[in-house]
C-alpha cells in the first residue's frame, strides 16, 4: 500500500461518518469515493495525481483509498458486509465493498 499523503485516516473517518451517520446505516465504497470527491476535492485530486504514472491511475487510486479504508484504525466503526454492484465514474459497473456502521 502506497502511503496516502493527501487522504488521511482522519479524512476517511469523516467521510465514513457522512456516508453512514448512525449505527446500522449501510454504504458502499463508491459512496465513500463520491463523498470524498465532493467534500474534499483538493485532497482527492492530489491523491489521484500521485498515481498518474500508472496505466490506469483512476482505478489504482480508488483501490488504494479502499485499502486504506479497510485497514484504517477507524475500521472499528464500520464492518464489511459483502459486495454490491454499482455504477462507477466511467459509466460502467463495478463490484465494490458494502459497509455497515457498527459503532
Amino acid at each position: 500500500m502506497k502511503p496516502l499523503t493527501h487522504v488521511s485516516f482522519e479524512l476517511l473517518h469523516e467521510v465514513g461518518n457522512k456516508v453512514m451517520p448512525e449505527v446500522g446505516h449501510l454504504g458502499h465504497s463508491y459512496d465513500i469515493l463520491e463523498t470524498l470527491m465532493r467534500d474534499a476535492p483538493k485532497e482527492y485530486v492530489r491523491h489521484l495525481y500521485d498515481f498518474v504514472d500508472n496505466d490506469d491511475p483512476i482505478t489504482v487510486a480508488h483501490s488504494e483509498i479502499g485499502v486504506r479504508f479497510v485497514n484504517a484504525p477507524l475500521n472499528e466503526f464500520f464492518e464489511k458486509v459483502g459486495t454490491i454492484r454499482v455504477r462507477n465514474v466511467r459509466g460502467g459497473y463495478s463490484n465494490v465493498a458494502a459497509w455497515r456502521r457498527i459503532k
